[in-house]
């Protein structure tokens, strides 16, 4: 029923029972109180998206294991255009989250690196209710998810040998010894020098050693080298 202040306004509110997805024609037409009925309006078309968007492929950059410490790249693509997904609406068992990029509505990018250390799975996945699409439905379903083996694949690295004496020793001379990474297996045995005598080494840390070594009498040079595959890192690389 039509009032005055309807007439005014130009237009009027009208609340529909639940209509089904899909394309709509909406006709109108106004009986007043005496029963005269108005002409029938243009045809007027509506669009009913009634269906949640979907998180149809998540997929990586990487075939086989990554190498710890690397980057992979994981796209994500959905079945519509969506809004509010972020990077905080993705979860994952390892590594760090970097660059998280739009490419379109319905296509997303994230970096994740992997722990620098050690080996196992990355297991990322999308938590439930965290988009929409454009109309604000909610997406309701749980995309299982993926996994990305990851391992230590870089060997270790002898980085310096330094001294205490910067020119001639007078007695004997502390050596340390800085590794790349954590290592083991290394030991006394595995110094090799062109003269003196070596003492005890120590493990300061996993990273770093260090040797006392006493010169021998007289004048001459000492050289200092570390056999080559003689250490390995915690994930056996040599």
């Amino acid at each position: 029923t039509l009032n005055a202040n309807d007439i005014q306004s130009g237009f009027v509110d009208v609340t529909s029972t639940r209509v089904l997805a899909g394309t709509h024609n909406l006709i109108a037409w106004i009986t007043d109180a005496s029963g005269n009925t108005s002409k029938q309006s243009s045809k007027y078309v509506v669009e009913v998206d009634n269906t949640a968007p979907k998180l149809t492929s998540i997929t990586d950059n990487v075939a086989g294991v990554l190498n710890g410490g690397n980057v992979v790249t994981y796209t994500f693509k959905f079945s519509e255009a969506v809004s509010g997904f972020t990077a905080d609406d993705i979860t994952i068992s390892a590594g760090t989250k970097g660059a998280f990029t739009a490419v379109s509505n319905s296509h997303y990018t994230l970096d994740v690196s992997a722990p620098a250390v050690g080996g196992g799975a990355i297991t990322l996945g999308v938590k439930k209710g965290s988009y929409t699409d454009t109309v604000g439905n909610v997406n309701v379903d749980l995309h299982p998810g993926t996994t990305q083996a990851y391992a230590d694949k870089t060997a270790p690295t002898l980085t310096s040998i330094t001294s205490n004496e910067a020119d001639a020793a007078g007695g004997p001379v502390l050596l340390t010894f800085n590794f790349s990474e954590a290592v083991t297996g290394f030991t006394a045995d595995d110094v090799q020098l062109s003269a003196g005598k070596k003492g005890s080494l120590v493990k300061v840390n996993d990273q770093k050693y260090t040797m006392f070594v006493t010169p021998p009498e007289g004048e001459g040079t000492l050289s200092v080298s570390v056999a080559q595959g003689s250490f390995t890192d915690m994930a056996r690389n040599v």
